[in-house]
């Protein structure tokens, strides 16, 4: 849980977007919060599994091809359909100088 944080904190300090951004809701499914953060020409998708079960989400086509952070530890990229799994959170968009998986 520590190393979650401290890439949490590492990813809003490099990102304008993070730090500064606007804050617009996204629809992307049941159960889901999902937003939008945008500053400086960086946009991010921060989705959030509330549900206990895993849930196929309906991306918007500028969320990008990366996922910053994950709660969950298993490596994986961007596909269709993009599932997210039971309780996670993810963070999508362009690149910044710091992606992990937590």
């Amino acid at each position: 849980m520590l190393t979650l944080y401290r890439y949490l904190i590492e990813l809003r300090r490099a990102s304008p977007a993070l730090t500064d951004g606007s804050y617009r809701a996204v629809t992307c499914g049941d159960n889901v919060l999902s937003y939008e953060r945008m500053e400086s020409g960086q946009r991010l998708l921060v989705a959030l599994n509330f549900d206990s079960k895993p849930k196929e989400l309906r991306l918007p086509s500028w969320a990008g091809k990366r996922v910053l952070l994950s709660t969950n530890v298993q490596v994986r990229s961007i596909s269709a359909p993009f599932v997210l799994q039971p309780d996670e959170g993810v963070i999508v968009g362009g690149s910044t100088s710091t992606e992990r998986q937590a």
